[in-house]
Parts: structure tokens; sequence; C-alpha cells
């Protein structure tokens, strides 16, 4: 869990957004479907692992109208 929070902060500063430890960033959408779910200060309702993640992932990628991404 703690490596997809760090993840997800890394996600939200490659967007643009300074992260400041223990505040989830607030990141533009599409990506804000992701990093708001790695990045919860309760760990326990944080995506937990990387199947979660690539499921969100994939969803994501599909509300963008991309077809294939794998």
């Amino acid at each position: 869990s703690g490596d997809i929070y760090s993840l997800g902060q890394v996600i939200a500063w490659a967007t643009g957004v300074n992260p400041i430890p223990n505040v989830s960033p607030k990141v533009v959408e599409p990506w804000s479907g992701i990093v708001e779910p790695m990045t919860r200060l309760d760990s326990g309702s944080r995506i937990q692992t990387i199947a979660q993640l690539l499921v969100s992932l994939d969803k994501m990628v599909r509300l963008l109208g991309v077809s294939s991404w794998s």
C-alpha cells in the first residue's frame, strides 16, 4: 500500500502538482480518478494492489476512448 501511495504522489508530480506529504494531491481529470484512490490518507481505503491499479487504469483509458493500450 505504501508503494501504491508513493506512485500516486509521483503521478501527481508528473501532472504538475507539487505533492505535500500526508495530503492527498488535487490533480486534473483524468488523473484524479487514479491518483485520488492511490493517495488516500486512510491506507485501508486506498488501492491496495497492482491488480486493482491496473483495473483502474484500464477504466481510465477506456473513458478516454483508447481502444488498446497493452
